[in-house]
C-alpha cells in the first residue's frame, strides 16, 4: 500500500506565518504555523487519501513532522526509555490528566529525534566543551568581577546548578552585554534563567540538507528555520526555560547528559540520489532521496513501514506490487512494508523515514 497522507497544521506562538504555508501551498496566514505531524500519535494522527485515520490502519514506531520556527523554542530534553516508562506510570499514579500543563510524560516512549534543515536553520544543541565555557566566563569576569563566582565553576553539572541556584537577575541581564546569542534570546525572554543555560550550549547553523541528532538527555532548543523532524512516536519533553510552559528544573537535571555534545551531521552517500543520516536510533532510519529526470533510485529495501515527505520538486515512489504515488513539494505519503523493494523517480528532494 502506498497512499498520500495529510494532516492539519498545529499553531504555536513560536511558529512562522509563511514557512510551512510556502512549503505545502497554503495561503499565508496571520496565525503562526509551527508543525504538521505525519504519523499515528494520538495527539495528531495523519489521514489517508480516503480520509480515514492512519492509526486505524497501523501503529508506527516513529513519526515525521514539518517544523517551522520564527522565534526560539524552549530549552528542553527528552527521556530515555526507562525514564519514560517510570515517569508515565508515576504521573498516572499521581492522577495527573494527560492535558495537565504540569504533566511531562504523555506516553511511555523515549524520543530520540533528528532535524534536517529545509531552509537555513539555527539551533542550540548539547553542552559546549567545558574549556570553552570556562574561558568565556573568565574573559567576562575580567570586565565584570560580578561573574567571578560563576567563572570559578569547573564542571558542566556545576554550571547548570549555578545558573538555576545562584545566578542573579542582575547578572542574567548583564550576560546579554557579553553575548550576541543571549542578547537575541533576551529580547524574547528577559530575565529567564534559560538564558544562562543557552550560554552553555553549542549554537549551530545548518545549511539545507544538514542535520542535528538529539539523543535522550541532550539539552537543545530550536531557534529559527524550517526543517523535517523524524522521531520516535512520543511527545515527552521536559523544559528548563525560554518558555511560558511548565518548567521542571529537577527533572531536566535528571535527564541531562553532562557531556560536551554537538551531534551535527551530514548525510552519507549510499548511491547516486540516495543518502543516509546515520543516527544509530533504534526506532527509525532516515534517508534523503533525490532522483533526477535521467536517474532512477531503484530497489531500496524497506526494513519496515515508511513515511516519505517531499520538500522540493516531485518524487514518484513505486513498489513491486505495481503500486505508485507521486508526492509533490509539501506532500507526504505512507508506504506499507507488504512489498519490501521500492524505487523512486522524478526530479526533486524527499526524506524517507523507515521504521526499524
Amino acid at each position: 500500500m502506498i497512499s498520500k497522507i495529510t494532516n492539519q497544521p498545529i499553531s504555536y506562538p513560536w511558529g512562522s506565518t509563511h514557512l510551512i504555508p510556502d512549503l505545502v501551498g497554503f495561503a499565508e496566514t496571520d496565525t503562526p504555523i509551527a508543525e504538521m505531524w505525519f504519523g499515528t500519535h494520538t495527539k495528531s494522527t495523519a489521514k489517508l487519501a480516503d480520509g480515514s485515520p492512519l492509526s486505524e490502519k497501523t501503529e508506527l514506531p516513529f513519526m515525521v513532522k514539518f517544523l517551522s520556527a520564527s522565534s526560539p523554542l524552549s530549552i528542553q530534553a527528552h527521556p530515555n526509555m526507562e525514564q519514560a516508562v517510570a515517569g508515565f506510570k508515576n504521573e498516572n499514579d499521581l492522577g495527573l490528566e494527560l492535558s495537565d500543563p504540569k504533566r511531562i510524560f504523555k506516553d511511555e516512549n523515549h524520543k530520540p529525534e533528528i532535524l534536517i534543515a529545509v531552509s537555513p536553520f539555527r539551533a542550540l544543541s548539547g553542552f559546549r566543551p567545558i574549556e570553552e565555557i570556562n574561558d568565556d566566563l573568565q574573559q567576562i569576569a575580567k570586565k565584570d568581577p560580578g561573574f567571578d563566582d560563576w567563572a570559578s565553576v569547573n564542571s558542566l553539572s556545576g554550571h547548570f546548578d549555578y545558573v538555576f541556584n545562584h545566578l542573579s537577575p542582575e547578572l542574567l541581564e548583564k550576560l546579554a552585554n557579553h553575548s550576541e546569542l543571549i542578547a537575541y534570546l533576551a529580547d524574547f525572554y528577559p530575565q529567564d534563567r534559560g538564558l544562562g543555560i543557552a550560554f552553555l550550549l553549542n549554537e549551530i547553523f545548518l545549511a539545507p540538507g544538514e542535520a542535528v541528532y538529539l539523543p535522550a538527555g541532550n539539552l537543545h532548543a530550536y531557534l529559527q528555520g524550517l526543517g523535517v523532524e523524524v522521531m520516535a512516536n512520543s511527545d515527552n519533553v521536559v523544559r528548563g526555560g525560554l518558555t511560558t510552559k511548565h518548567v521542571d528544573v529537577e527533572k531536566l537535571r535528571e535527564f541531562a547528559v553532562f557531556q560536551s555534545l554537538n551531534p551535527k551531521l551530514g548525510p552519507t552517500v549510499l548511491q547516486r540520489g540516495l543518502d543516509e543520516y546515520q543516527t544509530g536510533a533504534d526506532d527509525f532510519s532516515v534517508y534523503r532521496v533525490e532522483p533526477a529526470s535521467n536517474q532512477l533510485v531503484a530497489d531500496i529495501e524497506l526494513s519496515g513501514q515508511a513515511i516519505l515527505v517531499c520538500v522540493s520538486g516531485e518524487v514518484t515512489v513505486s513498489n513491486s506490487l505495481e503500486q505508485r504515488e507521486t508526492v509533490r513539494k509539501g506532500e507526504a505519503c505512507y508506504i506499507s512494508d507488504e512489498a519490501r523493494l521500492v524505487s523512486f523517480s522524478g526530479s526533486g528532494t524527499a526524506y524517507l523515514a523507515i521504521g526499524n
